[in-house]
């Protein structure tokens, strides 16, 4: 029987009888199962029960129908299926018998063979696993088939067919002595004897057994792209693999850069593990009780656009939003084991492996380095004597000799932490999680914490927080006040001093530092969505995308801060740029710090798909996002002739990191080979690298050590000596005594 798929290809009923030991409700039902060469998606009994299928792709047979049929049921213990190969208009059909001689209810015999082709008998070699039963009753086994002797269908190929008829897990080995084969790997669901009763293969079991095929199977890269590109997978719908236009997921160009095979198998068969910043879920819920999930795509004043694992765009109407809130899951379809075989799964992932970022990429060579030197002795981390829960900022606290303070993000607390000579004391410094909102979104909560410069007379600090209201997502600077001795907040009520909604609950910046000049600079993020489609870093307009400078000693008009006249907006003629810009044009400044010697500020920007940035920044410059990623041009949407872009000091490739995170100018006394370097890391690599330059050119970048735990932050103690936290709960005092910067 022929049905006509909806791809418009041929695709052929398979019919397959099976029967049931324990039940007679399924006894003799027949299963048809539809299939076309990407292979087999569902099969209906004759109780008219639907079920998902794995994958039945006959690879080598790509472009030609098959169908593989049981003619009869030769007892309660045999299979009887014919497989029909039609090439060039000729049917050949190859046609296998399996019986089981039973020996007591344990199924415990051997299985018996015969192969024809095309009515001929064959001498086979055979391999396989005793058929059982498992405890409702279904039979299973493994079965290996290769011809003893050369012959026009299979010569130089071999027949490797898989039998399971129930959710135990575990496949067949793959011979070593395979040359080509033709797979056929054909998984029913396990049907149970309870009446009227259904249950399919574990997924966790087969993700297991998946998980561990492809960690030690190579797999062919040019199949997987196959793999990657059929309309059955649209892995192409979704993903951008060369080039910069822009896609419902990420680009994944470089991905092979940031994860290793591991990651990239977890991540395919669990995507809500590995929901890369901007690509989690938002669900929006109307004022007329309607339900949109998707990827936010824009967010205007007046209007929200969602995209859904389709392409299909939502727009809805602002006014019209009862609540938004972010899902945290990805788009990408969990269970790809039930739509393709453990070796397609395998050249999948070889496939990806192969997706890294070119060298020649870069726009200046020297300055984004395709290798970058190690130091011949590594810097040493000392880890502190006591543990914290997802730390993000460490620093010092004035007054106090031997006191750091440490934010912990998602539990929205800061702890003080001393050196008692004996140990390390810690006591709780600020808890705000009641004002915090954290959400589904891993990247929101308490960021970051500035002590005033007077922090010992007017005993005031200010950090950066996260708090939605009426559905709207806000980046908040607030004062609080210390206590009379300095090791906690006095209680008296947050005074919010600047408060940014954004779009969404992306790319918010996060830090906080009080310059040389008494102003408190404050780092915001392009706000989203991914790749910065609306230019919010290029819109002085808006705050995102920038470095804020604002006097919180002062007030003006109607603001609970004052603008600084020195601002380099200050006297813009047009009235809607907001002065409190400083600097603009970044993507996601995350860190920065000034040198205390030279007041260089050092910033650490994120970067998007190609490289992460260092760059020194310095009042009204605009540094390039999203025109430009590092020395690369990036779109041209919103580029204005006649303008500035200024170049970062270093571009990181991605295949030394993906998410950079700015430290500080060492300026210590353990080390003079270190005085006047730059240090800073990345968050996914874990490396620690150190760099000079000379205006703003790089002249050396070596790569000092590398951290336990994921780079989130260092900063400085009360004697300049630098820290690294660990976003695991760990913070490190960084020994560069007994290197050498050379």
């Amino acid at each position: 029987m022929k049905i006509k798929s909806t791809t418009g290809s041929v695709c052929l009923a398979i019919f397959i009888t099976c029967f049931v030991f324990t039940s007679s409700r399924y006894a003799d039902s027949e299963i048809t199962i539809l299939a076309d060469q990407n292979g087999v998606f569902e099969y209906t009994d004759n109780f008219q029960t639907k079920r998902f299928l794995k994958d039945a792709l006959v690879s080598g047979f790509q472009d030609n129908c098959w169908t593989a049929e049981v003619l009869k049921n030769q007892g309660p213990h045999s299979w009887h299926l014919t497989y029909h190969f039609q090439d060039n208009d000729r049917i050949k059909d190859i046609e296998v018998q399996v019986g089981q001689e039973a020996n007591g209810p344990n199924l415990g015999g051997r299985n018996t063979l015969l192969v024809s082709q095309n009515g001929i008998d064959r001498k086979t070699a055979m391999s396989s696993s005793p058929l059982r039963a498992n405890q409702n009753g279904w039979q299973y086994g493994f079965l290996t088939i290769k011809p003893a002797q050369e012959d026009e269908l299979l010569s130089g190929k071999e027949l490797w067919l898989h039998l399971k008829l129930d959710n135990v897990s575990g496949l067949p080995t793959k011979p070593s002595n395979s040359i080509h084969q033709i797979k056929d790997i054909l998984t029913m669901a396990q049907l149970t004897t309870s009446e009227g009763g259904e249950q399919a293969p574990d997924p966790k079991a087969v993700a297991v057994a998946y998980r561990e095929y492809a960690m030690q199977t190579t797999g062919d890269p040019a199949s997987g792209e196959k793999v990657f590109s059929t309309e059955k997978f649209a892995c192409r719908k979704c993903h951008t693999i060369k080039g910069k236009q822009r896609s419902i997921g990420p680009n994944l160009t470089g991905i092979a850069d940031k994860y290793s095979r591991e990651k990239l198998v977890e991540a395919v068969l669990d995507p809500n593990a590995y929901v890369l910043s901007g690509y989690a879920t938002t669900v929006v819920v109307t004022k007329s009780g309607k339900v949109h999930t998707g990827l936010v795509q824009k967010h205007s004043n007046d209007t929200l656009q969602l995209v859904d694992g389709t392409g299909t765009i939502a727009t809805i109407a602002t006014a019209e939003i009862e609540e938004q809130r972010g899902a945290g899951s990805s788009l990408m379809p969990t269970g790809i084991q039930t739509l393709v075989s453990r070796e397609q799964f395998a050249d999948l992932i070889a496939f990806l492996q192969t997706l890294k970022q070119p060298s020649s990429q870069g726009q200046n060579n020297f300055a984004t380095p395709n290798e970058i030197s190690s130091i011949q002795k590594p810097i040493q981390l000392q880890a502190l004597d006591t543990q914290f829960e997802q730390p993000v900022w460490v620093g010092a606290v004035p007054g106090i000799n031997n006191g750091l303070a440490v934010v912990e993000q998602r539990v929205a607390k800061v702890w003080l932490i001393e050196n008692t000579g004996t140990g390390v004391g810690k006591s709780l410094f600020l808890d705000i999680s009641q004002e915090t909102y954290k959400g589904t979104n891993p990247d929101s909560g308490l960021m970051s914490i500035a002590f005033h410069p007077d922090f010992r007379q007017n005993r005031k600090y200010y950090f950066l927080y996260h708090v939605i209201e009426n559905g709207i997502f806000s980046s908040v600077v607030a004062e609080r006040q210390a206590t009379e001795d300095l090791r906690q907040d006095a209680g008296i009520p947050t005074r919010q001093v600047l408060r940014m909604d954004q779009r969404t609950d992306l790319h918010f910046g996060g830090n906080l530092v009080f310059g040389a000049d008494g102003y408190l600079y404050i780092g915001i993020g392009d706000g989203g969505p991914q790749e910065d489609p609306e230019g919010h870093a290029q819109d002085l307009h808006l705050l995102n995308g920038s470095i804020l400078r604002i006097d919180v000693d002062g007030r003006q008009e109607n603001l609970p801060y004052r603008i600084p006249p020195s601002n380099p907006f200050y006297n813009d003629p047009d009235k809607q740029i907001r002065r409190e810009i400083w600097a603009y044009g970044m993507r996601m400044p995350w860190r920065f710090n000034f040198d205390p010697q030279t007041n260089e500020l050092w910033t650490g920007d994120v970067g998007q798909v190609g490289y992460e940035e260092i760059s020194i920044v310095r009042g009204g410059e605009n540094h390039g996002w999203n025109v430009y990623e590092g020395f690369a041009p990036f779109t041209d949407r919103y580029q204005k002739e006649n303008t500035q872009y200024v170049p970062p000091v270093f571009a990181l490739a991605r295949k030394h990191g993906v998410s950079i995170t700015g430290g500080h100018v060492y300026r210590g006394s353990k080390s003079p080979s270190f005085q006047g370097v730059y240090i800073f890391g990345d968050y996914q690599s874990r490396k620690i690298w150190g760099l000079t330059q000379e205006d703003r050119k790089l002249k050396k970048i070596r790569e000092i050590g590398i951290s336990p735990q994921r780079i989130v932050s260092f900063g400085l103690d009360w004697q300049g000596e630098l820290h690294l936290v660990g976003y695991a709960g760990t913070v490190y005092k960084m020994h560069f005594e007994n290197s050498v910067f050379e």
